[in-house]
């Protein structure tokens, strides 16, 4: 059984990372390191990870200055010795067997990543991600993994998120894959693309949620900010054009119905926040690049379509 490297960034999440190590050290699947990278937190969080690397041989802190999440993601890849790699955000936990079920599905079907579904959490309570949606047990080929990512309006686990994954260390190093540390949100969609779209690449899923992931009220990916929002936008089109160049873009069209939709949210905030008119019409130029699109596919629906016109016209 090979050991798998999971990799937690951790900053100032005090209240919720003894919930996260708990279930992180008690898996299923032993043969585990667990890499803390300490961001440079302020609060207790870098001193509750050493008390439980204390306890716990196949925990290592590493403690770092403040860098960012995906900063402290590449150190844990460039730490990890394991044959496996997985992701874990420290506001977030498994269920105890995720890790065992990860593993079985990448040695079944000798696949270059596996997933499951995952949890919606919030302090009102747990919801399941799992949706109607079949996705083919076995290797999927780059095509169908592309086609269940992309084109579904379920959520399948085969998302851009990285934490209900495990992957070959190998193939991660051997496509010279890593975060951008500069930027301030959606690296976890690019290298989830970039991953995807390498040669060879194949996965396997099985439609059982196994991640909670926890929705905090005042989270990161809540934060009300044109430059954050115009700067999501832009890796998501970055996205769409790279599936295009790999010769799929029939495959591109529920991303782009995405696309519209977030620039319509992201519009309704700058309006919101009385942001400046070079701002509002950035955001609802955005809104137009794939207007087509967002129209055929919300027939069924006036009312997006009444909401997304008069967004347009303010």
């Amino acid at each position: 059984m090979g050991k798998i490297s999971i990799i937690i960034p951790v900053y100032n999440v005090e209240p919720y990372i003894r919930r996260c190590l708990d279930s992180v050290i008690n898996q299923t699947y032993k043969n585990l390191e667990i890499l803390c990278i300490n961001d440079g937190s302020t609060d207790l969080s870098g001193k509750i990870c050493n008390e439980y690397a204390a306890k716990d041989a196949r925990i290592r802190v590493i403690h770092k200055e403040n860098g960012g999440s995906y900063s402290a993601r590449n150190v844990g890849l460039n730490n990890a010795t394991g044959r496996y790699i997985g992701f874990v955000d420290p506001d977030d936990w498994l269920e105890l067997d995720m890790y065992e079920t990860l593993y079985n599905l990448i040695q079944k079907f000798n696949v270059s990543f596996s997933a499951v579904s995952f949890f919606f959490d919030d302090d009102n309570g747990s919801v399941s991600a799992v949706k109607q949606e079949i996705v083919p047990k076995g290797a999927l080929s780059q095509r169908e993994m592309l086609k269940r990512t992309f084109t579904s309006p379920y959520y399948s686990g085969l998302l851009f998120n990285i934490w209900n994954k495990l992957y070959l260390a190998e193939f991660i190093r051997n496509n010279c894959l890593s975060f951008d540390e500069s930027a301030m949100s959606g690296m976890d969609i690019l290298f989830s693309c970039k991953l995807m779209l390498c040669d060879n690449c194949t996965c396997s899923y099985i439609a059982k949620p196994l991640y909670h992931y926890y929705q905090r009220s005042m989270s990161d990916s809540k934060v009300d900010n044109f430059e954050y929002n115009a700067k999501r936008l832009k890796i998501k089109k970055q996205c769409i054009d790279m599936i295009t160049e790999k010769g799929y873009e029939d495959l591109t069209t529920w991303a782009k119905r995405d696309y519209g939709y977030h620039a319509s949210i992201y519009m309704e905030s700058a309006i919101k926040n009385n942001e400046d008119r070079q701002q509002t019409d950035f955001m609802k130029n955005e809104m137009k690049r794939y207007l087509d699109v967002y129209y055929k596919l919300n027939q069924e629906y006036p009312d997006r379509i009444e909401r997304f016109n008069k967004l347009l016209e303010a």
